[in-house]
């Protein structure tokens, strides 16, 4: 994945605070990935990503996108925001998924690393049960 040239080095907000994560700003597809459940045979998918400001708040807006590879048959769609507390690296990632799931997750950023760790999984009443068992600490990095 890369970032767009024309946001390299764009300042993203007037907020000083979202400052530590300008480095997301932007769309960022994958090339294909490949996917394994306990519950559904392994799967190939690729997934586009933004990271946009949303006006002088301390965070960055959230969309992502799965899809079959080839023709783009879309599969998953999550929405959300990485909210940064002012003045820290301390962050909040907060994102619904159109399954019928919800996820909090903190940690902090550290130049071009994200650290997240998942503290709660919501679901909706009607939604399946998720095959979520255990949760392991996530790390986001930009090489």
């Amino acid at each position: 994945m890369s970032i767009p040239k024309e946001l390299e080095g764009k300042v993203v907000s007037e907020n000083e605070a979202v400052k530590p994560l300008s480095w997301l700003v932007g769309r960022w597809r994958s090339e294909t990935g490949r996917g394994s459940f306990p519950t559904i045979p392994t799967f190939e998918f690729a997934e586009e990503l933004e990271f946009f400001v949303l006006g002088q708040q301390p965070l960055l807006n959230y969309t992502a996108f799965s899809f079959k590879p080839g023709p783009d048959v879309p599969m998953h769609c999550e929405k959300g925001f990485l909210r940064i507390k002012p003045g820290t690296n301390s962050l909040s990632f907060m994102v619904a998924h159109n399954l019928g799931l919800t996820v909090l997750e903190e940690g902090e950023v550290h130049g071009n690393e994200i650290n997240l760790e998942s503290k709660n999984i919501g679901r909706m009443s009607f939604a399946k049960d998720p095959a979520v068992t255990k949760v392991f600490p996530a790390e986001i990095r930009c090489l």
